[in-house]
């Protein structure tokens, strides 16, 4: 009777064991597939942050590269947005020099860039398409390479007056690029008539930084 009463206990005691073990290492599981849990949040919480940043980054970016300019290699430009809907932007080569600067304000058009030969030379221009004022005055200008020197050129106000017989106010006609024409095109605000220009329409002086 000992001898059974004693395999009893032996078998109770193993299953005792047994039962601990197995809920011990349920517990384990439990904890790792919790702690694999929470990292995996964490991953995707890491991932998507980067992924805001990326485009927060990608948003506010002031750099943007344009390639060959004017004849200049590897040029950029650098853009800032200031109060009152006013753009600036400046584009250097790849020295850092500063070729050409134009800016808008007071309206929601920016400067555009726009590089095309527009005179048949075989050599690209820059063209700024330009907004000024709430009421929309707007602009065009041509940056060109002269043996090495940038020019800009604005229209010749007083010639178009002349041969038009009509003097304009700042606010009366508009001067802009048209890509469907490829050139710029002066336009009457008071009947909406066009008038392609030419180089000649233009007045050229040699760019310098703080000529805007």
């Amino acid at each position: 009777m000992c001898k059974h009463l004693k395999h009893l206990c032996y078998f109770m005691l193993l299953g005792t064991i047994t039962a601990f073990l197995a809920c011990s290492c349920s517990q384990i599981k439990n904890e790792i597939t919790a702690g694999e849990s929470v990292t995996a949040v964490e991953s995707t919480t890491e991932e998507t942050t980067t992924t805001e940043e990326s485009e927060t980054e990608k948003e506010i970016s002031k750099r943007v590269e344009l390639g060959s300019v004017l004849g200049f290699e590897n040029c950029y430009a650098e853009i800032e947005q200031g109060a009152s809907n006013y753009y600036i932007w400046h584009i250097f080569n790849s020295e850092g020099k500063e070729i050409a600067c134009q800016f808008s304000y007071g309206c929601d058009s920016k400067p555009d860039i726009v590089i095309a030969d527009i005179d048949g030379d075989g050599s690209d221009e820059l063209i700024s398409n330009c907004c000024y004022d709430a009421d929309g005055a707007e602009r065009a200008y041509v940056f060109r390479n002269r043996n090495g020197a940038v020019e800009v050129g604005m229209i010749d106000l007083e010639k178009i007056q002349k041969e038009l017989g009509t003097a304009f106010g700042a606010n009366k006609y508009k001067v802009c690029y048209s890509a469907d024409k490829n050139q710029l095109v002066f336009v009457n605000s008071q009947d909406n008539s066009e008038r392609v220009l030419s180089m000649d329409d233009m007045i050229f002086k040699e760019y310098t930084p703080d000529m805007f």
